[in-house]
């Protein structure tokens, strides 16, 4: 993970590319998911941009993220078109390029490039520039130009990134990585845990989720790996533990492994175990736990740990700050769904938008209509009429005071 041979990096990561798929449309995308997402991005851009602009530019790239995560690369760049131009309109460019790029749309992935980088030069124009900023945007320009095979440009664009952005630009690519680079990829997440920048830790350790995914079938790596996203580097703060185990489990399920799913899930509620949460952090991760082990074949355990998680939130409700609530009801929400309870889904979904509507000041309530908005989409839990009209309301009475 050290961030010395980049040109070495990005060559062997652009030779392993393989060739993209040919051109391909966009995914079936439903009517309601359509107008969920359209209307978490105008709740976000209701936000003044002063004194909000941070909010209102990260809201409107999770509209854009929620987008690409779905395969909407149409619908993306049309948001990305009435974002703010700043660096994370850059970094958006960039991921629809990459989008673009891996289902073989090449050259509307360099325009879309072409965007991202005139977004990155402004940067350092800003009133308060800051270089972590730019290289962010260069970092993920770099990243598609792997993906479209070009070595040169890659090389470019990865020159000079500061180490923290330098490791990420790697961990991205590590699903490239070829078999008999293993072995000196593992020696340098090692060397880095000696370092102890954070940043740079947690890169390495989502460099191992990655090459978890990419080196599945080789059983001994695959250890070597998960051993280090579940117990390696000790003072990693537990809550990036729990996010790099549950993405193994992911990965265990989309190969079909339930065996090897359960038993990584079977390190969660060790770890959640650990520390003293408050009660809105335990009370979501507990319901999205829930959610994992059903889908790795803990139906009891599952089911167990959302009924809890449920039960818990009732009694321990007048405990949670309002702002925090619906943030456990959605969890909540998108575990019922993963169970196949869409009716209780959508109740709890309800109650989440209530929830996130009591807060006096509308950038909260901003904040949680758009997180609701996208996760309803995200789980293709289609809203029903009262739903929808609540959500609305939420967004028409969204103004003064900020």
């Amino acid at each position: 993970m050290r961030t010395a041979p980049l040109r070495s990096i990005v060559t062997t990561l652009v030779l392993l590319l393989a060739t993209a798929p040919a051109n391909a449309q966009d995914p079936p995308f439903s009517r309601a998911q359509r107008d969920l997402v359209e209307l978490a991005f105008d709740a976000a851009s209701a936000v003044p941009a002063y004194p909000h602009a941070k909010t209102r530019s990260k809201l409107q790239a999770d509209g854009v993220g929620a987008c690409l995560e779905l395969g909407q690369t149409a619908l993306a760049e049309q948001l990305l078109a009435r974002s703010d131009a700043d660096w994370r309109q850059g970094v958006g460019q960039a991921d629809l390029a990459i989008a673009l790029a891996a289902r073989g749309g090449k050259e509307q992935a360099r325009a879309a490039l072409d965007r991202a980088r005139k977004l990155a030069d402004t940067v350092l124009q800003d009133e308060n520039p800051q270089q972590w900023r730019r290289d962010r945007v260069r970092a993920r320009i770099a990243r598609a130009w792997v993906v479209l095979g070009d070595e040169q440009q890659a090389t470019e664009f990865a020159k000079g990134l500061e180490p923290n952005e330098a490791a990420t630009l790697a961990r991205d690519s590590a699903d490239l990585i070829k078999a008999d680079g293993l072995d000196a990829c593992l020696r340098g997440v090692d060397s880095t845990f000696t370092v102890g920048d954070f940043d740079q830790v947690a890169a390495a350790l989502g460099t191992c989720a990655k090459l978890y995914e990419r080196c599945y079938d080789d059983v001994e790596h695959r250890k070597q790996l998960a051993q280090r996203v579940r117990s390696g580097y000790a003072k990693l703060p537990l809550q990036v533990r729990l996010e790099l185990v549950c993405g193994l489990v992911d990965v265990a399920l989309r190969r079909g492994d339930r065996q090897e799913a359960k038993d990584v899930a079977g390190d969660l509620p060790a770890l959640m175990a650990r520390v003293d949460w408050l009660p809105e952090q335990r009370l979501a991760w507990l319901a999205r736990i829930g959610a994992l082990r059903w889908r790795a074949g803990d139906e009891a355990g599952g089911r167990a740990d959302l009924d809890t998680a449920v039960a818990d939130y009732e009694s321990q409700r007048d405990r949670i700050v309002d702002m925090f609530r619906a943030g456990v009801l959605r969890e909540q929400a998108a575990a019922w769904h993963v169970l196949g309870d869409d009716a209780r889904a959508l109740a709890a979904f309800r109650r989440a938008v209530d929830e996130g509507a009591h807060n006096p000041n509308a950038r909260p309530r901003a904040e949680d209509l758009v997180a609701t908005c996208l996760l309803i989409a995200r789980t293709g839990v289609a809203p029903d009429a009262g739903l929808s009209a609540r959500l609305r309301a939420v967004r028409a009475g969204l103004r003064d005071p900020w």
